[in-house]
């Protein structure tokens, strides 16, 4: 076994038929922070709040006129960002699927610092793919399959959400996105280790993260040989996953 092999991944659960991924947080200038974000006409608002909303928080809300237009859209420019080292990316979204009229619900594009727009993305998302009245994890394509921009410099993200004939105003919410490398059970370079997709990771030897440890969806067992030193300093550990330190092991500050 080798010194990266610190953390083994015993069972890995599909989500969306997508492999396992480490996830971090998308830096855009602070997706919270949307009062910088483009909105098309029939987007009534697109603004900040803390208020919960079932499972958790949302960070944007896209609340559509009764003008019954076909979409609304809502633009965030950003510095660039480098999607290249990435699998893919996922964003959450709360909404009331009752509130749609068809099978189509909303979609996430890109385009790169030239606004060539990213094709490929499969980041159209449908009833199909979201809980009704929960937070769902929605993810794109490859990104090593995106063509028509550079990855590498990635600049505006568009959320275009779909009111088709509906006659009556509704929210969306939307939280942060996602950007994910293939395996969550090993430990970043830098940044909080968030294990998800129902990973299920084993530490038997010293290893550290210079960030939190967010269990997600998953679940970390702490071996007798295993030590995990998170700088963070903090430890989320999300219902349905769990965290085990057996006898001998450690998890120091």
């Amino acid at each position: 076994m080798t010194a990266r092999s610190l953390l083994l991944k015993l069972i890995s659960c599909l989500l969306f038929i997508l492999p396992s991924a480490f996830a971090i947080n998308l830096t855009i200038e602070d997706f919270e922070d949307v009062s910088d974000w483009s909105i098309s006409d029939d987007l009534t608002s697109f603004a900040v709040s803390t208020t919960q909303v079932f499972q958790g928080t949302y960070s944007g809300k896209a609340t559509f006129t009764t003008n019954a237009a076909a979409s609304g859209e809502a633009l965030k420019i950003f510095s660039a960002v480098d999607f290249s080292p990435y699998t893919n990316i996922s964003i959450w979204a709360w909404l009331n699927e009752d509130d749609f009229t068809y099978d189509n619900l909303f979609s996430v594009s890109f385009t790169d610092g030239a606004l060539n727009a990213c094709a490929n993305l499969d980041f159209s998302i449908t009833k199909a793919e979201t809980t009704d009245e929960a937070w769902s994890q929605v993810f794109s394509s490859s990104i090593s399959s995106w063509t028509f921009c550079n990855t590498s410099d990635i600049t505006r993200a568009y959320l275009t959400t779909f009111t088709e004939d509906n006659p009556v105003p509704f929210s969306v919410y939307f939280d942060a996105f996602n950007l994910h490398t293939p395996d969550s059970c090993l430990p970043p370079v830098s940044g909080d280790m968030t294990i998800i997709n129902g990973d299920n990771c084993k530490l038997n030897e010293i290893d550290s993260i210079t960030g939190n440890l967010i269990i997600l969806d998953g679940a970390l067992q702490i071996q007798a040989s295993g030590a995990l030193t998170i700088s963070g300093g903090y430890i989320n550990i999300y219902p349905g996953s769990n965290l085990t330190i057996l006898s001998g092991g450690q998890i120091n500050g």
